[in-house]
């Protein structure tokens, strides 16, 4: 299962996707928050996939295992929008918005594009 990491490495990878905050003596501070907001991520994430899955499988077991892959994507995708239109309708640039998730995807599959899948 994908999982964020809350070790440094980690922090070094995503450094490109989030945006730069300014540096002070709060690093740890914000290290605690950070780990606490991907610890919500991943099990909330994992909460969301599993049940993601399992009304799929309920709802279209006729279906093609393309076509139930195709219909998850399409239901992960309106959440996220629904996720950034809170955002956008206070203001935020949709294309970064657009932009961001895009880059925390590659993030986030980059590790499992290596995976041998045999």
């Amino acid at each position: 299962m994908i999982r964020l990491e809350t070790s440094e490495s980690f922090e070094r990878r995503i450094s490109s996707v989030t945006s730069p905050r300014s540096r002070s003596g709060k690093t740890r501070r914000r290290s605690k928050v950070q780990n606490q907001l991907m610890d919500f991520s991943n099990r909330i994430g994992s909460e969301l996939f599993s049940s993601l899955v399992k009304r799929a499988l309920e709802e279209l077991s006729e279906q093609s295992d393309q076509d139930r892959t195709t219909a998850m994507l399409g239901a992960a995708l309106i959440a996220v929008a629904e996720v950034l239109r809170i955002q956008t309708k206070q203001g935020s640039d949709v294309s970064k918005l657009v932009d961001l998730s895009s880059r925390w995807l590659s993030t986030l599959l980059e590790p499992v594009a290596g995976e041998d899948t045999t």
